[in-house]
């Protein structure tokens, strides 16, 4: 009988086997994204078990948000000047990617590759997925009638845990993506980009068809300029569940976003 086994499927490791970066690799991530020698000293990256507290952790988390955002742009040129526009998010390919051949990513490329770094710390680390607004269109009309809809699962952040509190980390969402940590609270308001505001809140999306009891999801919205009173609304960004997301789900929505005609 001929073996009809799948050859082709990516394997999936359990997490104790996941690829994690060495010392070297991590300090050409460093180089890469001019990380200050502030943070280069950091005890967190003599003593791993530091990543997780708030007086030492969450500095360097800052500091590697904010770099990364800066040196690692988000880009998709890939699917558009590539014979074969194919996206991998093998992590040893993503290394290879950002690091030696200096190029950007979108978020699933960005997130997993940066989750990865956090992991190989020392950082505790929650893959998510998440829905992006209508309100991101390219399209004027879709942004007008649908700012308040959002998409199927196309995005991907992390939550990273220091001591009993979870933070958003999320560099992966180009210009409307906040540029450092957040910690996830209904709410919660703060300056990523000045005069940019951010902030999260728990609420139900309006595709839901429960009524009272709709389930909440955690939705991100972005203020351009708070100055601007009224005239200058929050606009959701996109939304987000606390449901660990796995590579192999990145997989397939990394495949439809790079397939898909719209």
């Amino acid at each position: 009988m001929t073996d009809t086994t799948p050859t082709a499927l990516t394997q999936l490791p359990e997490a104790s086997n996941r690829r994690r970066y060495s010392t070297t690799e991590l300090q050409d991530y460093f180089t890469r994204i001019n990380l200050s020698p502030k943070y280069l000293d950091s005890p967190v990256l003599k003593d791993a078990a530091l990543a997780r507290t708030k007086e030492y952790g969450l500095p360097l988390l800052e500091a590697l948000c904010r770099h990364h955002t800066t040196a690692i742009p988000f880009e998709n040129l890939i699917l558009h000047y590539s014979a074969n526009k194919k996206v991998t998010l093998d992590l040893s390919d993503l290394y290879t990617w950002f690091v030696k051949k200096c190029r950007g990513g979108r978020c699933m490329e960005n997130n997993s590759f940066f989750g990865t770094v956090l992991r190989s710390i020392g950082y505790q680390v929650r893959n998510c997925g998440g829905r992006v607004s209508r309100a991101m269109s390219a399209f004027p009309e879709v942004r007008e009638k649908q700012a308040h809809t959002y998409d199927g699962w196309n995005h991907m952040l992390n939550l990273v845990r220091l001591e009993d509190e979870w933070y958003v980390v999320d560099v992966g969402m180009g210009a409307m993506g906040p540029n450092l940590p957040y910690p996830l609270r209904d709410n919660y308001e703060t300056i990523s980009i000045a005069p940019r505001k951010i902030r999260i809140q728990q609420r139900a999306i309006g595709e839901s068809y429960a009524e009272e009891d709709a389930p909440k999801m955690w939705c991100y919205d972005v203020c351009y300029d708070p100055s601007k009173g009224a005239d200058n609304k929050w606009i959701p960004t996109y939304c987000f569940t606390e449901t660990e997301f796995l590579p192999q789900d990145y997989e397939m929505m990394s495949w439809f976003t790079s397939t898909h005609g719209n």
